[in-house]
């Protein structure tokens, strides 16, 4: 499976400010995945219209270390199971 259309951190780290994922798609997390301790950073970011087959239309984190979702705009991001902008 694929995890993140735009942004996957497996065990690493990834921080980005004021970015715009649009029509972004994977498994899971449509635009960004993280998991096994990563840690990540969204400040002032836009998601729009981005899609997961299974969870997290937008975001997707699975056992993961700190991270912070900032004053992010979500709007119209699907998800074929759960979580249509968010999926911890």
């Amino acid at each position: 499976y694929d995890m993140g259309g735009a942004v996957s951190a497996v065990n690493g780290g990834y921080s980005t400010s004021a970015t715009q994922f649009i029509n972004c798609s994977a498994s899971f997390g449509g635009a960004a995945a993280w998991s096994l301790q990563s840690t990540v950073f969204f400040d002032r970011s836009y998601f729009t219209a981005n899609s997961a087959v299974m969870d997290g239309g937008a975001l997707y984190a699975a056992n993961f270390g700190q991270s912070r979702v900032f004053q992010c705009n979500f709007s119209g991001n699907i998800a074929g199971r759960h979580g249509g902008g968010l999926y911890l």
